[in-house]
């Protein structure tokens, strides 16, 4: 089981000079802003969000590459820290086709993965079979339907949903799936043009 509890993570972008004169101003991003869920054992969790919703930076974290301002994870009973690759073979995570390579196939990439991580080589060949099965499929909303038991919704950093596909698009009052994911990802937006009169 994967806990991910009440997690932040800040950054520091640096930021033009005012009028064009001057010192660099440096903002602070707050890339994660309390993003939990847990994650059974067995299941298929999807995290879902617009670019910049935090997605990528939450499993960073996880996955022990990036250290969380405040939080916590935990993986099993393992509690995450970076660097740290006790965690690291008791998971998986493929965030996105960076750092695959693109002359190793799918099984390939799942079995080398396996191999860093320090899995054993019977598990890696389980766990390949099972991967490979289910990602034979593209990214679109009707495999997260088909796929996911739990789907989080991560927006500005927090995390505005989760549930079931069913318990949230009855959450979402919405008959599609990928309706009731923009409603719920972008219900702060919509309530905010709707108090402006925009649409």
């Amino acid at each position: 089981m994967i806990i991910v509890d009440n997690l932040h993570k800040e950054f520091a972008k640096l930021g033009k000079p005012k009028f064009g004169i001057g010192k660099k101003t440096v903002e602070k991003v707050k890339a994660v802003d309390g993003v939990s869920f847990a994650a059974q054992d067995g299941a298929i969790l999807g995290l879902l969000g617009a670019n910049g919703a935090g997605k990528t930076t939450s499993l960073r974290m996880v996955a022990s590459l990036l250290k969380a301002d405040s939080g916590q994870i935990q993986i099993d009973d393992v509690v995450v820290k970076e660097g740290k690759t006790a965690s690291q073979s008791r998971l998986g995570i493929l965030s996105d086709a960076r750092g695959l390579y693109p002359r190793l196939t799918s099984r390939e990439n799942i079995h080398y993965y396996g191999k860093l991580h320090g899995m054993d080589k019977d598990l890696i060949a389980q766990r390949t079979e099972q991967l490979a099965h289910w990602l034979d499929t593209t990214h679109i909303m009707q495999e997260v339907e088909r796929l996911c038991d739990t789907v989080v919704i991560v927006a500005k950093g927090k995390t505005v949903a989760k549930g079931s596909v069913p318990e949230l698009m009855e959450q979402a009052q919405e008959s599609d799936f990928e309706d009731a994911f923009v409603k719920l990802a972008f219900l702060e937006k919509q309530a905010t043009n709707a108090g402006n009169g925009s649409h």
